[in-house]
């Protein structure tokens, strides 16, 4: 399956997605089964930016030369609009997408909020403080990056291993992802939202217009 990023996928037909493997088969990941889903509750906190945020669902993924790869889970703000920018701008080269994901799923891919409590700067007229890129910022903060859930001692967080395109579309379907994310050898960051037929079910549309999402 090839992607193309950012190219209108209206009228374009669907693609399947493979079907969930049995137990112990290769899409079997350090983590557990096939099927388990990653920190959905909700008990996560918002990226606190100065926008709406929403728990839209995603995967990011690095694909190695051999076809197979490292896929993580994101829970906040999966749709293109948020994630192309910082995936492009901070993450792009392999090299950087594999640091991106080396530490595990992820509550927010860029934020300055860490997982303490920490109260809202303002200024005199009572406005809320933000950094360059429009960041909240906070009594106790850092620079914007990543949140990983491993800051929070979370556990069976690391990245997981999949075969193919198809053997990864489907965890991130069973995860209740939206998005999947991936970056590919010589072409870079990919994007492909996981969609929905009456007939059909789930499967992926090998493609994008961020203006849709």
């Amino acid at each position: 399956m090839t992607w193309q990023l950012c190219r209108p996928h209206r009228g374009a037909a669907p693609i399947p997605y493979a079907p969930v493997p049995a137990a112990g088969s290769v899409i079997r990941s350090s983590t557990g089964e096939y099927g388990t889903i990653p920190h959905t509750n909700h008990n996560d906190k918002p990226p606190h930016r100065n926008l709406e945020t929403m728990a839209t669902r995603s995967a990011i993924a690095l694909q190695l030369p051999n076809g197979s790869l490292r896929a993580v889970y994101c829970h906040w703000d999966g749709y293109p609009s948020h994630h192309l920018p910082i995936l492009t701008g901070h993450y792009g080269s392999a090299k950087a997408a594999a640091a991106l994901i080396r530490p595990g799923d992820i509550s927010v891919l860029r934020t300055r909020s860490i997982w303490e409590s920490a109260s809202v700067l303002r200024d005199a007229a009572g406005e809320v403080l933000t950094d360059a890129e429009g960041y909240w910022r906070h009594n106790v903060d850092r620079e914007a990056q990543p949140l990983y859930y491993w800051e929070r001692g979370d556990s069976d967080i690391k990245p997981r291993r999949f075969a193919d395109l198809d053997a990864l579309a489907a965890w991130a379907d069973g995860s209740g992802c939206e998005h999947v994310y991936v970056y590919q050898p010589r072409q870079g960051w990919q994007h492909a939202p996981i969609s929905y037929g009456p007939d059909s079910g789930a499967f992926i549309a090998p493609g994008c217009d961020p203006a849709q999402y």
